[in-house]
């Protein structure tokens, strides 16, 4: 770990070539709103190339979350269209929407 700053970390792949974990990157579960909050600058992290690109320098985009799975990955064999559950607590609550933590099958 080279760098945390507030959007992101800054990891050495090799001498000279840098990749960034943005803070969207790090969990799928948690919001991190800073990168100190999941690593240490001198931790050793493994992620996964998401992207690259290069403007007037090379720019590696990595990802620590992809190298797990999706938290709604089959969720489709779980909750089916027109399925009644009890209980939903509600977790969340913006203008634009409701969240809620739905109680599993047993």
């Amino acid at each position: 770990m080279r760098n945390l700053t507030s959007y992101g970390a800054f990891v050495e792949l090799e001498e000279g070539i840098d990749g960034m974990i943005h803070v969207s990157d790090m969990s799928w579960t948690r919001k991190i709103n800073h990168p100190s909050e999941v690593l240490k600058k001198a931790d050793e992290v493994e992620a996964v190339v998401l992207r690259k690109w290069t403007v007037r320098i090379s720019r590696i985009a990595l990802g620590m979350k992809q190298l797990g799975a999706r938290p709604v990955e089959g969720i489709d064999r779980l909750y089916k269209v027109g399925d009644v559950r009890s209980p939903a607590r509600s977790t969340k609550l913006a203008s634009f929407r409701r969240v809620h933590r739905l109680a599993t099958r047993h």
